[in-house]
């Protein structure tokens, strides 16, 4: 039996970030959204049988309509999620559940009716308008409903909604995974099964494998899995932790088959894939709406800073020109989100163009360095061409920054939890340099602090963690003494 440390994730420094083109988009987007969608059908569908009933008939209050059509959206999105109606498969198969969409829909109205004749305010509302409501607003639904499914099955966002899921034991609760997946119709995608390499075989006849846990290690950079489900046996305790800690350094969710209660699994949280609940040993801190916003806060603030830093940047480009031949800019290969290979930007400041296995970290004094490079390099003014890559989703204005290869490799060795640092994309500024961990390391323990702060960033990431550190950067982050 392998000891946790025998296996290794190796990254291969010839794939780019290209080979990683589509990304997972949570079902839980969707289920918020479709969630969304039918408050406004309810409202919607309130506002228009007003417009059209009083118009014909008699005059009616918009106050009263609004508030009745209100809590009518308001309850019908709660009721909706409590009962499970924006579940995947009843997303993907709701002629399934139109039955159950129109009782409860006809049960949240005949709430409301009895709510305002206990308030006895029944009497001010019209007869008709309700009657007009409840029926568009049943006909709302039904469209609503019918809309999402177009959207989730339309071929440029179906490829997206796929869940890809690997699964780390062959035994036979594997086996049932594997058939309650491929039986249940919904979007999960089984990338393969990977034996596990810590105890005896016991392989199911009938299960084909993929390989063992350093095939997986691969394959999530690979092959965009997304979940990886344990199904090891319930007194394999120590060595579910053991593939939990190797799997923490790739972006991937780590969950248990539903069965494996013998951890103590009562205080994780619990999380469905696809109609299986698992507890979740492991999670990355971008998933669905949290993955949104950082994206969102990258894009906005990146083509804001460029406008910005616009005339620096020409003033920058001519003074590189003016004092040494070669490129304005330098491009060196570094490792970013899941361990892929980047093309970093940089404005030139030095005479050499370092990029390869063996690089010298610039120090003080450096003469490789030019005039012009020194104070770009005080200044981290020489980072500002990496809004470039922030706008190519290669990096985020925020995150760990990015170490060379050759130094990146260096450290993953040396440091046990250096790699953890690419569950994320690597940033322009971080938590690390806010707190003076940035330049020149001359020896292993300040690396070692310099991870401590960035996993604390990963570990405890916010937008206002992110806005506070953007704040903070002129003031502690840009010019520093370790910078050379």
């Amino acid at each position: 039996m392998p000891a946790a440390e025998d296996i290794h994730h190796k990254s291969d420094p010839s794939r780019s970030a290209t080979n990683r083109s589509s990304s997972s988009v949570s079902y839980q987007i969707v289920a918020d959204v479709a969630t969304a969608v039918d408050g406004a059908a309810i409202l919607l569908a309130g506002c228009l049988s007003h417009f059209f009933y009083f118009s014909l008939f008699a005059a009616g209050s918009w106050q009263l309509t609004l508030t009745a059509s209100a809590l009518g959206a308001f309850l019908t999105m709660i009721v909706f999620r409590r009962r499970g109606l924006y579940m995947p498969s009843r997303l993907v198969r709701w002629w399934d559940v139109i039955g159950k969409i129109g009782a409860t829909w006809a049960l949240i109205f005949l709430s409301i009716v009895t709510i305002g004749f206990l308030a006895k305010i029944s009497g001010t509302y019209s007869r008709g308008w309700a009657l007009a409501w409840f029926a568009s607003a049943l006909l709302f639904l039904f469209a609503a409903r019918v809309i999402v499914y177009g959207a989730i099955r339309h071929p440029s966002i179906a490829p997206f909604l796929v869940r890809r899921v690997a699964i780390v034991g062959s035994n036979e609760q594997a086996r049932q995974l594997v058939d309650h997946f491929t039986d249940s119709g919904e979007d999960i995608e089984i990338v393969g099964v990977y034996t596990n390499p810590f105890s005896t075989p016991d392989h199911h006849p009938t299960l084909p494998t993929q390989g063992n846990l350093e095939d997986l290690l691969a394959d999530i950079q690979g092959k965009q899995i997304f979940d990886v489900i344990l199904a090891l046996h319930h007194h394999d305790d120590a060595h579910i932790w053991a593939v939990t800690e190797m799997l923490a350094e790739l972006p991937v969710s780590v969950r248990l088959a539903p069965d494996v209660f013998d951890l103590k699994s009562n205080h994780l949280r619990t999380e469905k894939v696809g109609s299986v609940n698992t507890p979740v040993l492991l999670s990355p801190p971008f998933l669905g709406w949290n993955r949104i916003i950082k994206g969102l806060e990258d894009r906005l603030m990146a083509v804001a800073f460029l406008i910005f830093f616009a005339p620096l940047f020409l003033v920058v480009s001519i003074a590189i020109k003016l004092e040494s031949k070669g490129p304005v800019f330098f491009i060196q290969r570094r490792h970013g989100f899941n361990h892929e290979i980047i093309d970093v930007i940089k404005f030139r400041t030095m005479t050499t163009l370092d990029d390869g296995d063996h690089i010298v970290q610039a120090t003080r004094n450096d003469s490789r360095i030019t005039r012009v490079g020194r104070i770009l390099r005080r200044s981290s003014m020489d980072e500002l061409p990496q809004l470039l890559n922030v706008l190519k989703g290669q990096m985020s204005i925020v995150g760990p920054r990015p170490h060379a290869i050759a130094h990146n490799e260096m450290y993953a060795a040396m440091i046990g939890s250096y790699s953890k640092r690419h569950i994320v994309k690597p940033g322009i500024t971080g938590w690390a340099q806010i707190n003076g961990y940035r330049g020149e390391t001359r020896d292993p323990s300040m690396m070692e602090k310099r991870i401590e702060y960035d996993l604390h960033y990963i570990e405890n990431w916010s937008l206002w963690f992110d806005i506070k550190i953007i704040l903070l950067t002129p003031f502690r982050g840009l010019i520093h003494p370790n910078a050379h």
